[in-house]
């Protein structure tokens, strides 16, 4: 006898027994216990699929240490990404004359002999300030995730469910068809 052939029972008093038992410590040289395989009660006649059975899990704390490992390697890449993308704006914009044009209107509007625009002394403020706020959200990242642990302590965490996934129907292929055709 399967577990999908099983019959049916209704609870028993021994069954209600055992759910108000006090629970007690598992020793930790005791192996944690496993979870039941989903199941899938039997449908109705042929060909009907039976209903599934859903479990469902509680996020209630994110350790820290990893948030911030993942964090870090994800701000790193934002912070590569606007560095390069700044300078290949400041190259296109030099090669299309906006860099010219620009010191060409401040020195007329301010009246000045020359004024030059040195990308080579704006690259290092460029970087330190897109580090500055890479750093910025990779701290608020993680007073984020520390924000998520205390509220899951007061409200009991993300409720996940999980289930089997639903399969579609397999359709039959062209040469299954043919051959059916011909029998």
């Amino acid at each position: 006898m399967t577990l999908l052939d099983a019959p049916r029972s209704r609870p028993t008093v021994a069954d209600d027994d055992a759910r108000t038992r006090p629970l007690q410590a598992r020793p930790a040289t005791q192996p944690r216990p496993t979870r039941d395989p989903v199941l899938v009660e039997p449908g109705g006649p042929a060909g009907e699929r039976g209903r599934e059975v859903t479990r469902g899990m509680r996020i209630r704390r994110v350790r820290l240490g990893s948030v911030a490992v993942l964090a870090s390697v994800f701000w790193v890449l934002i912070a590569l990404t606007l560095v390069g993308t700044v300078v290949v704006v400041w190259q296109v914009a030099r090669s299309f004359g906006f860099v010219d044009s620009f010191e060409e209107t401040i020195t007329t509007s301010l009246g000045l002999e020359a004024f030059e625009v040195d990308g080579g002394s704006l690259f290092p403020l460029v970087a330190g300030a897109v580090a500055g706020l890479c750093a910025f959200g990779w701290l608020a990242t993680l007073a984020l995730a520390a924000v998520y642990n205390a509220a899951c302590r007061a409200f009991g965490g993300l409720a996940v469910e999980t289930g089997p996934l639903p399969r579609r129907p397999r359709r039959p292929t062209w040469r299954e068809r043919l051959s059916a055709l011909t029998r």
